[in-house]
């Protein structure tokens, strides 16, 4: 029993092998890379930056580290991304890590000191390694010179924009694990530091800094804001509160996300307020909170809190300017009820008007009658409902307000020039 399962599990993954084709082949050699198979030294260097490599107090370094001598050493982690795909980040491929390592190596001796190369989690670590004994502005000086040579060359020779992240100095090579560490805490640091291309450590004060003032409060006077400041001169608040965001959260980038998205809550809640109409924005919250949390910078959140909010502040300006109060109020309560059975009486009422004065007002300011205002706010929610895969056309009808599938056929087709089940047809093409 137990040959025949083996045979089985070999035979399955000879197969597995011949499916995965180059795939297989790419990641094995990427994996090969992770473990520092390239060099005796540059697998050493893999083992000292994951704290694999165990040191012996009273021993001398150069016996425990063959071939690598330093009074001192860094850790340089680089994180490439393609300029043309909107700089996403992208993991160091095996065909091309070779060149930038020897790239590295000739740069890094034409400022006297010496780099050896790793992959650590997809990214190209650098480790410099420096012979002789120089202060710390010195060593600065030099990986600065190094990290913009470097994605200077990148960019002309590759067409790739890199950020790098420097470890401070250390004088022990045991340490490596704890440069590495550092260093990649530095990395992550660059959602707030976007403009930056080389990330030195800044002497932050750290986590200590959050709670020294109310978050909380600076969101609520932003939101205050939104009623009465104009479409222009809400952007300079938003850049406002970006910066307390910013400052608040020191370096945590899950509550600056967190933050970040309750800006974009707040807003589309503020339109509803003002219009009762859930879907006038082109903003699906599911779509905002996936975008959101996927920025990498903020200077990303900004341009996309920016867009929002001047998109709602002149959505609401066109609106005050086109209806009186009164036609205002009756086209909100028909965003807000649309899907209830609603008529000319019951909007009446609850404004505290005559059906005929009403009607005459709706056709004067909006140049339709009730029922076509009432039947163009249905069909416009039905069409982002038929966009969604999850809803069937035949409930898309009675979600929005009508009872009868024939009725909401016949309205729809007559607005549209299409059946609801052409017009979802038609979306999924898009």
């Amino acid at each position: 029993m137990k040959s025949n399962v083996v045979a089985i599990g070999n035979k399955l993954l000879i197969q597995r092998q011949s499916d995965s084709g180059h795939s297989e082949r790419s990641s094995a050699a990427l994996l090969n890379l992770e473990h520092g198979l390239q060099s005796p030294r540059a697998g050493h260097v893999s083992g000292l930056l994951r704290g694999m490599v165990l040191l012996e107090k009273n021993k001398n370094e150069t016996a425990i580290n063959p071939g690598l001598v330093c009074s001192s050493c860094s850790v340089l982690i680089v994180r490439l991304k393609r300029a043309s795909a909107g700089k996403i980040k992208l993991a160091v491929q095996p065909d091309i890590c070779a060149r930038l390592a020897a790239m590295a190596r000739r740069l890094a001796e034409q400022r006297q000191f010496v780099v050896i190369d790793s992959v650590q989690n997809g990214e190209l670590v650098l480790v410099s390694l420096f012979p002789k004994m120089l202060t710390v502005r010195d060593v600065h000086k030099r990986l600065n010179y190094f990290c913009v040579d470097f994605i200077e060359t990148m960019r002309r020779e590759y067409s790739f924009v890199c950020c790098i992240a420097v470890s401070p100095n250390y004088k022990r090579l045991q340490d490596l694990d704890q440069a590495f560490q550092e260093a990649a805490a530095l990395m992550e640091s660059s959602f707030f530091r976007s403009g930056e291309p080389v990330l030195f450590p800044d002497g932050s004060k750290g986590a200590d800094h959050m709670g020294q003032f109310s978050i909380l409060r600076d969101l609520e006077q932003f939101y205050q804001k939104l009623d009465y400041a104009g479409s222009q001169e809400i952007d300079y608040y938003l850049g406002q509160l970006l910066e307390r965001i910013a400052a608040y959260c020191a370096g945590n980038i899950l509550v600056a996300k967190g933050l970040l998205l309750d800006i974009g809550l707040g807003t589309a809640r503020y339109y509803f307020r003002a219009t009762g109409d859930e879907f006038g924005l082109d903003y699906r919250i599911d779509e905002m909170t996936e975008r959101i949390y996927s920025l990498s910078s903020m200077q990303e959140a900004a341009a996309y809190l920016q867009e929002l909010v001047y998109t709602v502040k002149c959505k609401l300006e066109a609106d005050d300017k086109e209806y009186s109060l009164v036609v205002k109020k009756a086209v909100d309560y028909i965003n807000s009820h649309f899907a209830e059975n609603i008529n000319l009486t019951i909007v009446a009422d609850y404004l505290g008007l005559s059906s005929g004065y009403l009607s005459r007002l709706l056709r004067a300011e909006t140049g339709i009658n009730f029922v076509d205002l009432v039947s163009t706010v249905r069909i416009e929610a039905a069409k982002r409902l038929l966009m969604d895969p999850k809803y069937k056309v035949n409930e898309v009808g009675e979600l929005v307000g009508y009872k009868e599938y024939a009725y909401f056929y016949q309205v729809f087709k007559k607005i549209e020039g299409l059946s609801p089940k052409e017009y979802k047809n038609k979306s999924r093409e898009i």
